[in-house]
């Protein structure tokens, strides 16, 4: 878990991976990262104009490369000197991978999971026969192949991420999703673990 001081927090736009605005007034900030699944993330900052206008759902919450995460809720609450605060969580761009299920089935047959990981994600979310199912700005970055398995795989249906955590986890494999922000990529990852 990585908690506050974390010098910048800057704010970007999902839909252009444009920077909108930075956080500097902050009390106190988590990331709990997990290796094969999305982690964690959650601000609490002052209830301020500046900080309202930026942290809203959708919107990104960078902090380099590798930390990088999804708003997904914004509650406003009390402090201990009952000051008015934000609560935002946030989820790693991993959540991105929820947004899509897997169409049609899948089947392979001999192959590796780092491999099998690499085509659903292909087939369902870079480069899917259905144009308006692409994730934007997503590609591949580091994908070692020939990692765990080789084994036969059958999926028919259900959410990508899901998918992939449980292939990762099964067999001792991780997977994530990170960002080249001066390039406008978010690449994904699979690796061994």
């Amino acid at each position: 878990m990585q908690k506050s001081p974390i010098p910048n927090i800057l704010i970007l736009n999902p839909y252009s991976l444009n920077h909108i605005g930075k956080i500097s007034n902050f009390t106190e900030f988590e990331w709990n990262k997990k290796a094969a699944s999305q982690a964690d993330v959650e601000l609490w900052c002052p209830l301020i104009e500046q900080n309202t206008a930026l942290l809203k759902k959708e919107n990104l919450i960078y902090l380099d490369d590798d930390h990088i995460a999804v708003i997904i809720s914004i509650d406003e609450e009390l402090n201990d000197e009952g000051e008015k605060i934000l609560d935002v969580k946030a989820l790693t761009l991993e959540k991105y991978l929820n947004y899509r299920m897997i169409t049609g089935t899948y089947y392979a047959t001999n192959s590796y999971v780092s491999n099998i990981m690499k085509d659903v994600v292909n087939n369902n979310a870079i480069n899917p026969v259905d144009e308006k199912r692409k994730i934007p700005f997503l590609e591949f970055g580091i994908c070692e192949e020939n990692k765990g398995g080789p084994i036969e795989h059958q999926k028919t249906g259900g959410q990508l991420n899901e998918e992939l955590e449980e292939l990762a986890s099964t067999y001792s494999l991780c997977f994530n999703v990170t960002a080249k922000l001066k390039q406008k990529k978010l690449l994904v990852n699979i690796y061994a673990g």
